[in-house]
């Protein structure tokens, strides 16, 4: 038979059982490195079995337990400042390097930036809901110099256009870059990286766009100067 005492240990365990997967289940969710993903980035999420030890086997102490309830209502004023790297990939794609096979597919050949260079339309397994083609283009040295993402469909809403660049802006924060935008363009941001050596130039709009074989209406692009 049990007493009353007993019981009310049982529903604090209870309680403490649900406090634990309610912290579990963000970590599992959340998990990886900080400022990693990309504004729309596509995930394929893996199914992970929360397996929470067995907290029945022993009756813990009402006292332990409304310790660890205030603990985990105490505000988290931990916060983590990300570095300001520079930016030196993007879709799972080095720049100045070969293309990388492992997290990038070949899909056929486009115009290339000249006579001398290469271009590809690729499928990269890191990619974003932003954009439905993405263009990489190959100097001389066999290398990825320049990366073109852009969005074929005809967008009859700047307004969702504004609202996915306003998202990497936010992302482009993280990194050592420098903002440069005409305060009557707000549909353009161009950002670079000098003085840097080799430095990283990146354009993005939403004004509708036709040069070579892209037709665009919200486009990103990065040139790598060699």
């Amino acid at each position: 038979m049990y007493t009353e005492y007993t019981r009310e240990i049982m529903n604090k365990n209870n309680l403490l059982k649900c406090l634990i997967l309610l912290l579990m289940i963000p970590q599992i969710l959340y998990s990886g490195e900080s400022g990693d993903e990309i504004p729309g980035e596509i995930i394929n999420e893996v199914e992970k079995k929360i397996e929470p030890k067995d907290l029945d086997q022993e009756l813990i102490d009402p006292k332990t337990i409304e310790t660890l309830i205030e603990k985990s209502l105490e505000p988290k004023t931990t916060t983590i400042d990300l570095p300001k790297n520079r930016l030196t990939h993007i879709f799972g794609q080095a720049f100045l390097e070969k293309i990388n096979n492992e997290n990038v597919k070949i899909i056929k050949s486009c115009r290339p930036l000249s006579n001398v260079e290469k271009c590809y339309v690729v499928d990269p397994k890191k990619k974003s809901k932003h954009f439905n083609n993405y263009y990489f283009y190959i100097n001389i040295d066999n290398n990825v110099n320049a990366i073109i993402a852009f969005d074929k469909k005809k967008l009859t809403d700047v307004s969702k256009c504004k609202k996915k660049m306003d998202e990497w802006v936010i992302f482009f924060e993280n990194f050592d870059l420098q903002k440069a935008t005409n305060e009557n363009q707000n549909l353009s941001v161009f950002y670079t990286d000098k003085p840097n050596q080799k430095p990283l130039e990146i354009v993005s709009n939403c004004y509708a766009e036709s040069f070579r074989d892209i037709d665009s209406s919200f486009i990103l692009k990065f040139y790598k100067q060699t």
